[in-house]
């Protein structure tokens, strides 16, 4: 059980990662924000739309997982413990939004094609109120509150001195950063350097993120939870009288 946690985080960050390939690639996509080229690509590949949800449900359920399990090997053990703690309920709650997205997803292709078999227009307003509710809310919200967690995770390792495995919270915090200066200076603003940000931002947030959850997860795989910590110090491993109890 040590080691759950790392092939939890592997499966999430695979199936985070997996997700938008299957959605994107090889298909006319088009703008995703167009309530037209939505419901084209619906009609032509609506089992990737679905797929694509299912695959955000395992990855859900996945990264849940992960969050609790590491939660339950590291939050006791020290100074840190409630940092932890909290980084990890941000990352069941990131878990939890990833999961509705997909459900939203993979269940409503075929509610959608039904609506439009009535009236088009509906059919419209269908599917912008599950892209904006899933795609354009839960899933970034998802993201944001992991890259909490993976810089939280980041900042206990650093302090074990495992700073190899700690720049799994690099590009996260940049993900952060960019978020941070994207409420003052939005990046979709018209403008080549907010255009090329905003690109960067977009591939920090699908791409390594999801390889960030992937190397934590065979960084764990490899050790288990406990090495990378160190061992646990605290009043569970004192006698009595603050004296550390024999070993046999």
């Amino acid at each position: 059980m040590d080691r759950a946690p790392g092939a939890a985080a592997i499966i999430a960050g695979a199936m985070l990662g997996a997700a938008p390939l299957i959605e994107l690639v090889g298909t006319t996509r088009g703008d995703t924000d167009s309530a037209a080229d939505g419901l084209r690509f619906l009609d032509e590949s609506a089992y990737r739309y679905g797929l694509a949800g299912f695959v955000l449900v395992v990855g859900g359920v996945a990264l849940i997982v992960a969050a609790l399990g590491f939660a339950q090997a590291l939050g006791r053990r020290g100074p840190l413990a409630l940092g932890v703690l909290t980084v990890s309920t941000l990352a069941v709650v990131a878990g939890a939004s990833v999961l509705f997205a997909g459900v939203i997803r993979h269940t409503s292709h075929g509610t959608i094609d039904y609506i439009e078999g009535m009236d088009h227009g509906w059919a419209e307003s269908a599917y912008l109120a599950v892209h904006l509710i899933g795609t354009q809310a839960l899933l970034p919200m998802a993201h944001h509150l992991l890259a909490a967690w993976l810089v939280g995770i980041a900042l206990v390792l650093l302090r074990a001195g495992r700073r190899r495995i700690a720049l799994v919270g690099v590009l996260p915090a940049l993900l952060l950063a960019l978020f941070a200066v994207d409420a003052v200076v939005p990046f979709a603003d018209d403008g080549s350097a907010s255009g090329i940000v905003w690109v960067a931002y977009v591939l920090t947030m699908l791409v390594a993120q999801p390889l960030a959850l992937v190397a934590l997860g065979l960084a764990v795989l490899r050790t288990g939870t406990g090495p990378l910590v160190g061992a646990p110090t605290g009043p569970a491993l004192s006698g009595p009288g603050g004296t550390t109890p024999p070993t046999g």
